[in-house]
């Protein structure tokens, strides 16, 4: 039995950032990074006129620019892992039980259909990441973690036959036909990698993210990022996500992810003001931990009222949303504001 170490990460919102940060949550020195790199948001629509909101990243895949996994990682497409497993009469599985005993997590996308441990069982088929930090040679499994129960991160098993299934099979060839090659990342980290926390980017992303803009949007000249129509950045998506919901009609197509995308953000903010108080930039800080706190249970409150609206079938409470919103943004606004003064 093999097991990497892993841990609960603080952004999990999505299986592309909670997948990799269960393993640099476990080492201190990632979490300046982490800070950093998750305080831009943005929201986009696509064709569907469906609303996204998620974390800015320059090139739409972090774990290519980690400091820790940069060097010791690799992506092979699915076309040369067959091409491999052809030549060499090996199985994936045994693949990736040498590639885990070498030391490197697996993050392989999954067709949930497959997975015995997915909602999505025998249902339908959904592509969702998953990271294979482990395995049980005896029993048959990977240990593994991602986005398993109603969405919400986690940890639980993936047989060797699941893998195989799901990792294989028409569907999922028929889903990146066309658009990319399913990769694996094999990833191993490197304890080399250096992060030097910098208070005056800090400072100047927070000054982005409350006046609604996106000043790293200069280098797309580099690659066009998102294939879709980015609508706002920063606070600005507080307008798109209360006119998101203004519009649900029934409960059944109500969307719980941009109010855990707000709490998610919350809690990276709140994580980075108690990390700047340890650094003892200024000594105000604890005031404004405490005031940041209380915006994170107004956002959490708002959340709640959603998740009860969806189990009870009921959207009468949702109009309590907006009005929290309302809240959140202008108490956000206006504390970020007195923080980044400070800091500067």
């Amino acid at each position: 039995m093999v097991k990497l170490p892993v841990k609960i990460p603080l952004v999990r919102l999505y299986p592309w950032h909670s997948c990799y940060l269960s393993v640099l949550s476990n080492y201190d020195e990632c979490m300046p990074w982490i800070l950093t790199k998750f305080i831009p948001v943005f929201c986009l629509s696509n064709e569907k006129n469906e609303l996204w909101v998620d974390y800015y990243s320059l090139d739409n895949n972090d774990k290519d620019f980690c400091p820790w996994l940069a060097c010791n990682s690799s992506r092979i497409d699915y076309e040369m892992i067959s091409m491999l497993l052809d030549s060499t009469s090996t199985s994936l599985c045994d693949l990736l039980l040498k590639a885990i005993s070498k030391g490197f997590y697996i993050s392989i996308e999954i067709d949930d259909f497959y997975l015995s441990s997915s909602m999505s069982y025998k249902n339908f088929s959904i592509i969702h990441e998953y990271l294979l930090y482990g395995y049980d040679a005896d029993k048959k499994i990977f240990f593994s973690a991602g986005h398993f129960n109603h969405g919400q991160f986690g940890f639980s098993n993936i047989s060797f036959s699941d893998i195989e299934k799901g990792y294989i099979n028409e569907s999922t060839y028929r889903h990146y036909n066309g658009k990319q090659q399913k990769p694996i990342r094999f990833l191993k980290f490197d304890a080399t990698g250096l992060f030097d926390f910098n208070i005056d980017l800090v400072a100047a992303l927070l000054n982005d993210y409350i006046n609604g803009v996106n000043t790293q949007c200069n280098f797309n000249i580099y690659r066009n990022i998102y294939p879709h129509k980015v609508i706002a950045y920063g606070v600005n998506r507080y307008s798109f996500i209360k006119k998101y919901y203004a519009s649900i009609v029934n409960a059944e197509e109500l969307d719980l992810r941009p109010l855990y995308s707000i709490c998610d953000h919350c809690r990276v903010i709140y994580e980075l003001l108690c990390f700047i108080k340890g650094c003892k930039y200024f000594v105000s800080m604890k005031t404004f931990i405490e005031e940041y706190r209380a915006i994170c249970e107004k956002a959490q409150a708002a959340l709640n009222i959603a998740i009860k609206c969806r189990m009870s079938n009921n959207i009468t409470s949702l109009v309590k949303i907006n009005a929290l919103l309302d809240n959140v943004f202008n108490l956000e606004v206006e504390l970020i504001k007195k923080i980044t003064t400070q800091l500067r």
